[in-house]
């Protein structure tokens, strides 16, 4: 079970992910689409919504009994962990025996 999901599936997602992003970008400016960056200010605006989200978490987190500084503090670790790896390519997710 575990060489079918758990860490190797969520980087094999992520990396479906970058693929399609960037796939799906190049369609759409194929398309004729085109793509504006976000004004500062609006940047700002959705910075200032999702600061608010790790304390609705916590507030949420703490009704059901979870230790949220040390799960907090687990998932920092997890961050700077993968943050010094490097991606991977399609031949370390995709199972070539297949």
């Amino acid at each position: 079970m575990e060489d079918v999901s758990g860490e190797r599936l969520s980087r094999l997602f992520g990396y479906m992910m970058d693929v399609v992003d960037e796939r799906g970008v190049e369609f759409a400016q194929q398309q004729g689409n085109t793509f504006v960056e976000l004004p500062a200010e609006e940047l700002e605006r959705f910075q200032q919504i999702a600061a608010d989200l790790p304390s609705q978490w916590e507030a949420g987190a703490k009704e059901r009994g979870v230790n949220c500084e040390a799960a907090r503090g687990f998932f920092l670790e997890q961050l700077d962990a993968v943050d010094s790896e490097d991606g991977l390519s399609a031949e370390e997710v995709v199972d070539q025996s297949m």
